[in-house]
């Protein structure tokens, strides 16, 4: 029979309703005999009830339930099913699926769901997150995007491309990829070169609105054929601090247009280029055309 919560057909269906400040239950067959349990009597460790209702996800399957540090929430990348509303709204978990939490690799296949959330975030748990589109994967104005320490964002490029072809990351309003040491965020292609990150206001922005801490990025190449480079920053303040830009075939690295931004404790290495003759570019590890950026105790290679 058809279900009456969702497009997905249940198993079974649990009746009464469950508390927000915790339960205990058991699963148990036919016969009783208990097959599976939880006791989180003294409160939830997952899920939300607000904003969107996000399912609580166990991590391991062959790790015991009753360790909270064994759930996590839904990564909203990974979702499936839709629910019965009018009109009907995507699920936040993973019914009859995979668990999000639990997967060894994450495809980012279209845009992310910042029209239904203001903030998301790439967590470590769904890493590497493989960026599957020929086109911008675009964080809005007043959105933010956070990146978890450790995570992995590789951007698919077609077997055969062309110019501008390929996935890139465009921020036009706040990324937040702040990594540890030890736990550094990579951005990287999953084979050749791939069009980098470019970050762009529409008018100057002087407060900083995004972080790169503990970041490297690798093999970032724009495909515009009038300037190259591996980021662009343009009108946007941006912090990048104690990170590595490393192994891009560029004439820019870093490319400052009207930026307040300030790099820190940063390392450009294996920046290399014929000089451009129609462009008249030449290699550049930064490249500052106006603004008042601060550059300092990074190194040059």
């Amino acid at each position: 029979t058809a279900s009456n919560t969702t497009d997905v057909i249940e198993d079974q269906i649990y009746t009464g309703s469950l508390s927000n400040s915790g339960e205990k239950l058991e699963l148990r067959n036919a016969s009783s005999t208990l097959i599976d349990s939880v006791d989180f009597s003294a409160g939830w460790p997952a899920g939300t009830t607000s904003p969107g209702y996000i399912s609580m996800e166990r991590i391991n399957s062959n790790a015991t339930g009753t360790d909270s540090v064994n759930w996590a929430n839904n990564n909203l990348i990974t979702r499936n099913g839709l629910d019965a509303g009018s009109p009907p709204n995507k699920i936040n978990g993973t019914p009859k699926s995979q668990n999000s939490v639990s997967k060894s690799e994450t495809q980012i296949t279209g845009a992310l769901p910042f029209a239904e959330f203001s903030e998301l975030t790439l967590t470590y748990l769904g890493s590497p997150y493989v960026v599957n589109i020929n086109t911008a994967l675009i964080i809005p104005q007043n959105k933010t995007l956070i990146i978890e320490p450790g995570v992995t964002l590789k951007f698919k490029i077609p077997e055969s491309y062309g110019p501008w072809a390929g996935a890139y990351l465009k921020v036009q309003g706040n990324l937040m990829a702040i990594g540890q040491q030890g736990k550094e965020i990579l951005f990287t292609s999953t084979g050749d070169f791939w069009p980098g990150i470019i970050f762009e206001n529409s008018e100057p922005e002087t407060e900083i609105s995004s972080r790169l801490e503990y970041v490297k990025i690798e093999k970032a190449r724009s495909w515009d054929f009038a300037i190259h480079y591996a980021v662009k920053i343009n009108q946007k303040s941006v912090l990048i601090k104690n990170s590595i830009f490393e192994y891009n075939l560029n004439y820019r690295g870093l490319y400052l247009v009207n930026s307040f931004s300030t790099i820190e404790n940063t390392t450009f290495n294996n920046f290399n280029g014929p000089w451009h003759s129609s462009t008249a570019e030449y290699p550049s590890a930064v490249f500052i055309e106006n603004g008042s950026p601060i550059i300092k105790n990074s190194s040059f290679s």
